[in-house]
């Protein structure tokens, strides 16, 4: 199997002796490319494995940093190279079902109520499957990136406030709640299952049944099978249960800066993606809405 790096290189042979494109083009193509699968790289994923969720997270979280030209640019350059791996090296071209909008941001995949509900509801009562539950009770009541759920250590965790101490890009910390329900298991996770678990100290909090810490690819894998069980039509992934709970907020009337502040968007532009699935919902706060909110009644159902 070529490794991800490589096929840039053969990428950049191709567009300097077949396409014979200008030295500024193939610069700016590779480094787009580059950019693309250093974020692969850190999902752990073979480039044969990637999907188009995959590269929508990717596009969504270079958008806070990218001007929409930037992110045309980008899609042409992505577009480019699967084409290239798609003929000479039999690549899935997932691309096809990335959506391009000239100079916007792409949306976010719609998670509905139902579709929640059917997720938590597909996993079973052994202690791997309560230990999945638990993950996406985090991903969706809080918000969190994989990288940031991954990457939780005890000190992260304020059992008695409810809290989690987020520390996101650019070393930027922020405070998020942890729902009753995802407290609770949590809870249960560290005072029993993990204990049974642990085979070596370490400060990460979440381990898998073998000892060892889990990866982005084990969440990303979890939650893609868990979505096809639950039948569920749209692929799932963290980024689709991140994108869930900002919807969720947003459709409840939470403030537009305060879903900024949970999710750890440095810009609002980035945050407000989300608002074109309910507009006009964006005068209440998130205290209004946190107790009486549609999501939190069906999670308290599922208890």
């Amino acid at each position: 199997m070529i490794k991800n790096k490589e096929y840039i290189l053969k990428y950049e042979h191709y567009l300097t002796y077949v396409k014979q494109l200008s030295v500024n083009t193939i610069t700016s193509y590779c480094s787009d490319v580059s950019r693309f699968i250093a974020f692969v790289n850190k999902q752990a994923l073979a480039l044969e494995f990637v999907t188009h969720e995959h590269i929508h997270d990717f596009l969504i979280e270079i958008h806070d940093q990218k001007k929409g030209t930037s992110i045309n640019r980008m899609m042409s350059a992505l577009h480019s190279f699967y084409q290239y791996v798609s003929v000479y090296h039999q690549l899935k071209n997932p691309m096809d079902k990335v959506e391009f909008k000239h100079h916007k941001a792409p949306l976010p995949s719609t998670l509905y109520i139902h579709d929640i509900m059917a997720l938590l509801a597909s996993f079973k009562e052994n202690d791997v499957e309560k230990f999945h539950k638990m993950i996406v009770y985090l991903l969706l009541g809080s918000g969190l990136r994989v990288s940031e759920l991954v990457t939780l250590t005890f000190s992260n965790y304020y059992a008695n406030e409810g809290m989690l101490r987020i520390v996101g890009k650019g070393n930027v910390s922020r405070w998020v709640p942890v729902h009753d329900k995802a407290k609770g298991l949590l809870d249960e996770y560290l005072m029993t299952i993990r204990n049974g678990w642990l085979k070596k100290d370490t400060k990460k909090i979440l381990i898998n049944k073998r000892g060892n810490v889990i990866s982005r690819q084990y969440v990303y894998e979890m939650i893609r099978k868990q979505g096809i069980i639950a039948n569920i039509k749209q692929p799932m992934s963290p980024h689709t249960l991140r994108h869930g709970f900002a919807t969720i907020l947003l459709d409840q009337g939470a403030d537009l800066r305060l879903v900024q502040e949970l999710l750890g968007h440095k810009s609002i532009s980035t945050t407000q993606i989300y608002t074109h699935l309910q507009p006009g919902k964006l005068h209440k706060s998130y205290d209004a809405y946190h107790p009486g909110s549609k999501i939190n009644k069906e999670m308290k159902e599922d208890e």
